[in-house]
């Protein structure tokens, strides 16, 4: 049986974003651009970066589902997409697998993560 997130290369292609967003060689920027009318809601700010002369967008949103067991319910997604300069969507990746992580190793990054974990743990604890 097939993962019915087994993208091949996009998958691969997620998987090198997450590598190297953590090792702090592609950066990404927070953006207020509406990316398009949406159905649903944003989830947070849109990060985009450019890779390979293309402009990169990922993003969580929210969306009401409808469900047999639990009726009407919210539930939340994230997407990749290539968007022009001005935000506008270009065509959406495919679902992958390493979307979860990717947003989280830009949220990280965002943050400054490791600069406060070095910071914090070297100061002393004083009475």
């Amino acid at each position: 049986m097939t993962n019915q997130y087994d993208n091949g290369p996009w998958d691969q292609a997620v998987e090198k974003l997450v590598r190297l967003t953590e090792a702090g060689q592609l950066r990404w920027q927070e953006t207020s651009i509406p990316l398009r009318p949406l159905m649903h809601d944003f989830v947070g700010p849109v990060y985009v970066a450019d890779v390979e002369g293309r402009r990169v967008a990922v993003y969580e949103y929210s969306f009401f589902t409808d469900n047999d067991d639990f009726g009407k319910f919210v539930d939340r997604s994230i997407r990749i997409e290539f968007v022009d300069v001005d935000g506008k969507p270009m065509w959406t990746w495919p679902v992958s697998r390493g979307r979860s992580q990717l947003l989280d190793a830009i949220r990280y990054q965002s943050v400054n993560g490791d600069s406060f974990l070095g910071s914090f743990l070297e100061q002393a604890v004083t009475r």
